[in-house]
């Protein structure tokens, strides 16, 4: 049997990692070029952005708990080293390419979404798991 211990400090970590990740993403590297291909003039009110962000974390927290069983057994199966940062990113990097980023292709092909939308949402999402991967592994 596998043992799966959680390091709460390490799951809140990553999380907050990825909404630091989110907002310098989102912010000033493709901040602009996100509102234009969206359509959006201007972010919305602060009520509206602090529930968005607060979901967003939420969101965050349940994917760093899920990497604490994911990598659990990729560790258990050695495929992941524990205590690396580098291969916990790896982990993360094939956890995205086979579920997020083939899964996030619906929004160019059904919902007409624009290739440079999809690139920047899926690049957010690479390196934000990769980094949230990383961060579990390292702290098991």
């Amino acid at each position: 049997m596998i043992e799966i211990v959680t390091n709460w400090m390490a799951v809140v970590a990553a999380a907050v990692s990825a909404m630091v990740i989110g907002y310098v993403w989102y912010g000033p590297l493709f901040g602009k070029m996100w509102m234009k291909l969206m359509g959006v003039k201007e972010m919305g009110d602060k009520n509206g952005m602090m529930k968005g962000m607060a979901l967003d974390f939420l969101g965050a927290l349940v994917m760093s708990y899920g990497f604490v069983f994911t990598l659990s057994f990729a560790i258990a199966a050695g495929f992941v080293a524990k205590g690396d940062f580098v291969s916990g990113a790896m982990g993360g990097f094939w956890v995205w390419l086979t579920f997020v980023a083939t899964v996030m292709l619906g929004m160019v092909a059904w919902e007409k979404k624009p290739w440079n939308l999809y690139f920047i949402n899926v690049g957010y999402r690479l390196v934000s798991m990769a980094v949230m991967a990383g961060i579990i592994t390292a702290w098991m």
